[in-house]
């Protein structure tokens, strides 16, 4: 199933997009105060309530004990967290944003447009811009019958294309988007949440040779599957980061980063787990419905 087209902003929706951004540095009409240390934010409940179910809980619970506090305190958060928060509830994305780069996606000569078929690689589909060559579309991947078996449909290298950048980034990023995302995971913000996510591995793929790289990791390994996933995505992609003594360590002391790097690894290679025989299956210890494991039959 190909995804869906984008759909082209109207005039109108765009002024209404633009009304809306402009609130963000602008008091007018704002009927909710956000504090965060010195930091002070005059929002409107109309628009940060709906998408943030804790300042909906607050303005609900101020209503039910029949005050007029529309004051908010998230002095213990962090300040920078804080305000990317905000900024995405105006204009969906916070600094530094990221600039979407033009891909040239691959596409084997043979293959059936018709058929929802991708390439067995590191890669993701995006729609095709009639752009097909039947070789090796990059250094990563080469289309053979062990590989894609010539049936790439819009491939796009994982390595060679990233799916933007941010051009003012800086490795101190890294640091900054896993905070972004702890603060949205505990406000259930979700979009922001997706965002500072998919920011953090854009910045994993920039500066995976940095210091705050390595530091980044090991927060991100505790946090939760998905950002421990990116790690494990660049340390497998970059396997010389294992020279490093951090990494040597970290990977000592968690045995499961060890392995899912080694089967991310074997993925980049296209390795599969040999066939068992007949012989193999019938010598294996059989296990009986009631769990009482049973010795292998002898052959005569």
């Amino acid at each position: 199933m190909s995804p869906p087209e984008e759909k082209m902003i109207t005039p109108d929706e765009k002024q209404l997009l633009v009304a809306v951004n402009g609130l963000f540095n602008s008091s007018t009409y704002s009927d909710l105060t956000i504090t965060c240390g010195k930091d002070k934010y005059r929002v409107h409940k109309a628009i940060v309530c709906p998408q943030v179910p804790f300042f909906a809980g607050a303005m609900r619970f101020a209503a039910a004990n029949k005050t007029n506090d529309s004051n908010v305190d998230l002095s213990e958060d962090d300040p920078a967290a804080v305000k990317a928060l905000l900024e995405y509830l105006y204009k969906a994305d916070y600094k530094p944003y990221v600039s979407r780069l033009p891909v040239k996606p691959h596409t084997c000569f043979d293959n059936d447009t018709d058929t929802d078929t991708d390439a067995d690689g590191d890669g993701w589909r995006i729609p095709s811009w009639g752009y097909a060559e039947p070789h090796q579309p990059c250094v990563h991947h080469d289309c053979n019958p062990e590989t894609c078996n010539f049936k790439c449909k819009d491939f796009v290298c994982f390595a060679c294309s990233p799916p933007g950048e941010i051009p003012t980034a800086a490795p101190v990023d890294l640091a900054f988007h896993l905070h972004v995302y702890q603060l949205a995971d505990m406000y259930h913000a979700t979009g922001l949440k997706d965002l500072a996510k998919d920011k953090f591995a854009i910045s994993c793929r920039q500066f995976w040779d940095t210091e705050e790289f390595m530091l980044a990791a090991e927060s991100a390994v505790e946090v939760d599957k998905p950002l421990r996933d990116i790690v494990i995505a660049t340390v497998g992609f970059h396997l010389e980061l294992l020279d490093k003594e951090g990494f040597e360590s970290l990977f000592q002391s968690n045995g499961e980063l060890s392995m899912d790097v080694l089967k991310i690894r074997a993925e980049t290679l296209r390795w599969k787990r040999p066939a068992k025989s007949e012989e193999n299956k019938q010598k294996e210890v059989r296990v009986s419905k009631r769990g009482r494991v049973l010795k292998p039959r002898k052959s005569y």
